[in-house]
């Protein structure tokens, strides 16, 4: 399968580029304004989500952390996300389930894992079922309030060692109504999932940073990460899939993508768009998407 470069001329899915790059330099306090820090940017005021709290562990508890310490290497990704959705382009919902693998690559014992979920920052748009430790660790409960999920361990996570974690969850996407929602919404013309999924929390200088939200600009911030995503649609079967990585068809209104070394996982639904695509002289392949009917100019000035 050819890897490609995907090109979007909406700016509705600018923020996918923060993603396609293969190396990135390692940040400066990157998150200045996070938990734990002064504001970076201003604040939305909005209607608090609930707080969901648990603290109590699951029937079954999973192996401990050392048996999965082989498995954690500098080749391996810091965190690994394989994902399977259903999205229902009718409702506009979408039911989720996923597995995390975090690394833990601190240098220090974690008996904490946190994860950003920027969908939950509002009311009404993500639920989560259920959340289990799959491998690695055991849970001894869990807090969700606002856009931070806080996961505590019975036995710490040991420096060089690997967790994995079982969540379920369910979205419902909102309407387009702001700019600043347009990452994560739809119109008549597209389906937008940007910042969709619990991504482990950058771990900095001894504290997880979770983001406040900001009215203007970017204000996100994710580790890099290996994405396996599954895709099926329920509704509109004419729609085609746009993300970055490895795409391919595998059925009616059904897709599996491959994203390497992202640090968010972005796709779009749409029936109005069309393709144009060129090769570079290095053979990097280039897909470039617009509306129907909006022309382009495939030559130089």
């Amino acid at each position: 399968m050819r890897s490609r470069v995907v090109f979007f001329l909406w700016l509705a899915l600018s923020t996918l580029a923060c993603g396609l790059s293969d190396s990135a330099p390692t940040p400066t306090h990157p998150l200045a304004g996070a938990v734990g820090d002064s504001t970076l940017a201003p604040v939305v005021t909005m209607t608090s989500a609930p707080v969901y709290t648990t603290a109590t562990p699951p029937d079954t508890l999973t192996v401990e952390p050392e048996l999965l310490c082989e498995s954690s290497n500098k080749e391996t990704p810091l965190a690994r996300y394989e994902v399977e959705a259903q999205i229902d382009t009718e409702t506009y919902q979408v039911k989720v389930a996923m597995r995390l693998t975090y690394h833990n690559r601190t240098g220090k014992s974690l008996s904490q894992i946190v994860l950003n979920i920027d969908t939950n920052r509002a009311p009404g748009v993500f639920l989560l079922d259920n959340l289990t430790a799959a491998a690695g660790a055991a849970l001894a409960g869990y807090t969700l309030e606002d856009a931070r999920l806080e996961i505590n361990l019975v036995t710490p996570l040991r420096t060089g060692c690997a967790a994995a974690f079982d969540l379920s969850f369910s979205l419902q996407i909102p309407e387009l109504t702001s700019a600043r929602a347009r990452y994560f919404s739809y119109t008549p013309r597209q389906l937008n999932l940007g910042y969709w999924l619990p991504e482990a929390a950058p771990y900095i200088e001894g504290v997880w940073r979770t983001p406040q939200a900001g009215s203007v600009g970017e204000y996100t911030y994710s580790e890099l990460g290996d994405f396996q995503v599954r895709v099926k649609v329920r509704g509109d079967t004419s729609l085609i899939l746009i993300a970055p990585g490895e795409v391919r068809q595998v059925g009616d209104g059904e897709w599996s993508i491959l994203f390497r070394q992202g640090r968010s996982f972005t796709l779009s639904l749409s029936n109005k768009m069309s393709l144009l695509n060129a090769r570079t002289k290095d053979g990097l392949l280039i897909d470039l998407y617009h509306f129907i009917g909006e022309g382009i100019s495939t030559s130089a000035p």
